[in-house]
C-alpha cells in the first residue's frame, strides 16, 4: 500500500492546484504549495538547513519543518493534498529567497513587460528604481507578473534651485506621491547637502544615491539619512588606504551601503563585437535593439585610435574600482548588488547574473555574494520579517535552484522556479510569455 500511495504522491509533484479557495469544508485553496526534502538557504548567513519541507500559502511561509517520509506515506492522498497543496519535489535542490537589483533604471512604459519578465527569468523579483518618474507610480504593483517595486524619487540634480523653500517643496512633494527615497545625482554645495539631509530628516524620507563631489564618505555616512551609495562613490577620494578603511568603518557603523555596478564600467570598457555577443539578447524588442545599434553605429564611426584610448581609460577606471571593492569587502563594507543595466547591451535579469561573477571573481564570498544578493537591501529598510529571508512568517519570494549557489555562485543562475507573489511558476513558463 505504501508503494501505491508513493506512486501517486510522484504524480503530484510539480502539479499546479485548480482547486478553490478553502472554504472550510476540506478543499485546499490553489496558492497552497510544499516543496519537500529540500536544501534551505535562508539567505543571511552561513547556515543551511538540509532535507525541509516548506509550506507557502499565498504568499507567507507557514511552516518549515524535517522532511518525514513516514508522516507522508501514512497519510491518504486526500488528506496530503488537503493539508499540503501542491506539492513540489525538492530533492536535490537549494531553496533561497529571490534576488533582489539594488540599481535599475525602468524603461519606457512600452518596454515595461519584457523589462520585468527578463529580471523574473533571472529570479529577481525585487527592483529598486533609481531614477523616478511620476509614471512609475502607477504601475500596476498588484500584477502577479510585476516584481516588488522600490521607487526612488525623481532625482536631485545639481542644476536645480537649491534654495531651502524649494529643496523642502520637492521632497514633500515626493515623499506625498509616494515615493520611497529621494534619489541624490548631483548638488551645487555643501551647504546643500546639509539642507537636504535636514528636510528628509524633517519630512521622514531617506536619501540614497551619488556621493557629491562637495562632500566626503565620511559626511555622507555622518548623517544617518543615506542608505546607500551607489558606483563606489566617494571611495577613491582617500589620499591612503589606511584613511580609506578610516571612512569605510564610519559607514559601516552607519548601516551605510554600497552598490558597486562594476557591471555598468565593465561594458564601457568592451568592444561592439563583444557587447553584440552578450547572454539574453534574443528576449530583448527589436525597438530597444535598433536604438542601441544607432548609438553604437556613431561609437564605431570614431577613429579606432580614440576608441582604443576610451576604452583603455575606461578599463583603468574599472580596475580602480574592483581594487576598491576589494578593499570594502575585506573590512566588511555592506554590499548591495545592482549591474545599472541602463546603457548599450546591458540586459536587464542577465547581467545581474554577471554582477554576481564579478563580485567573486573578486574574491567576495559566495555567502556574502547570495546575502547580498538576498537579503541585505530588505535589511536596508528594515524589512528583514516581510522579505528577504525564508522564515516562517516571512512572504518573501522564494527561488528552487538545480545546484548550489554557495559552491559556484553560477549556480545562482540554475533556477527551476520561482514563487512569485504566491504563485509557483516555472522559469520556462515566464519564457512562454515573452
Amino acid at each position: 500500500m505504501k508503494r501505491i500511495l508513493f506512486i501517486l504522491l510522484a504524480l503530484l509533484f510539480n502539479v499546479k492546484a485548480n482547486a478553490q479557495p478553502s472554504d472550510g469544508g476540506g478543499v485546499t485553496p490553489p496558492c497552497l504549495y510544499t516543496i519537500i526534502n529540500v536544501t534551505i538557504i535562508p539567505g543571511n548567513g552561513d547556515a543551511i538547513l538540509k532535507n525541509q519541507d516548506v509550506t507557502i500559502s499565498c504568499g507567507e511561509i507557514t511552516d518549515i519543518s524535517d522532511h518525514k517520509n513516514a508522516a507522508i506515506q501514512d497519510s491518504t492522498i486526500t488528506d496530503l493534498y488537503i493539508e499540503h497543496g501542491t506539492i513540489i519535489d525538492g530533492t536535490g535542490k537549494y531553496l533561497t529567497p529571490s534576488y533582489a537589483d539594488a540599481h535599475v533604471h525602468l524603461p519606457e512604459e512600452t518596454e515595461l513587460e519584457n523589462f520585468f519578465l527578463m529580471n523574473l527569468m533571472n529570479g529577481v523579483t525585487t527592483l529598486r528604481s533609481m531614477r523616478g518618474e511620476t509614471w512609475h507610480l502607477k504601475i500596476d504593483q498588484n500584477n502577479e507578473m510585476v516584481p516588488r517595486l522600490i521607487l526612488g524619487s525623481v532625482p536631485i540634480e545639481d542644476n536645480m534651485n537649491f534654495s531651502i523653500d524649494s529643496i523642502a517643496s520637492f521632497i514633500q512633494l515626493q515623499k506625498e506621491m509616494g515615493f520611497d527615497f529621494i534619489k541624490i545625482l548631483g548638488i551645487d554645495s555643501a551647504s546643500s547637502f546639509q539642507n537636504i539631509v535636514s528636510i528628509s530628516k524633517s519630512a521622514g524620507i531617506p536619501l540614497a544615491g551619488h556621493c557629491p563631489r562637495q562632500v566626503d564618505l565620511t559626511e555622507v555616512a555622518a548623517t544617518n539619512r543615506y542608505q546607500s551609495v551607489e558606483h563606489l562613490g566617494g571611495l577613491a577620494a582617500y589620499a591612503s588606504d589606511e584613511s580609506l578603511i578610516d571612512a569605510i568603518e564610519l559607514s559601516n557603523n552607519a548601516n551605510l551601503y554600497h552598490c558597486a555596478t562594476l557591471s555598468w564600467t565593465f561594458a564601457l570598457s568592451q568592444s561592439t563585437i563583444q557587447l553584440r555577443k552578450k547572454e539574453g539578447i534574443k528576449y530583448l524588442s527589436e525597438k530597444v535593439i535598433e536604438k542601441w545599434e544607432i548609438s553604437l553605429k556613431d561609437r564605431e564611426n570614431q577613429p579606432e585610435e580614440q576608441r582604443a584610448l576610451f576604452r583603455k581609460r575606461v578599463l583603468d577606471y574599472y580596475k580602480n574600482q574592483e581594487r576598491l571593492l576589494g578593499i570594502l569587502y575585506a573590512n566588511e563594507g555592506k554590499l548591495l548588488i545592482g549591474p545599472d543595466a541602463s546603457d548599450e547591451y546591458m540586459i536587464p535579469g542577465f547581467d545581474y547574473h554577471l554582477e554576481l561573477q564579478k563580485h567573486s571573481q573578486l574574491g567576495v564570498s559566495n555567502t556574502h555574494l547570495i546575502t547580498a544578493a538576498c537579503y541585505n537591501l530588505s535589511e536596508m529598510f528594515g524589512e528583514t520579517n516581510e522579505w528577504g529571508m525564508i522564515k516562517v512568517g516571512s512572504k518573501t519570494d522564494l527561488l528552487l535552484l538545480t545546484d548550489n549557489p554557495l559552491t559556484d555562485i553560477a549556480n545562482a543562475k540554475k533556477i527551476q522556479g520561482i514563487i512569485l507573489k504566491g504563485n509557483y511558476l516555472t522559469i520556462d513558463a515566464i519564457k512562454e510569455k515573452m
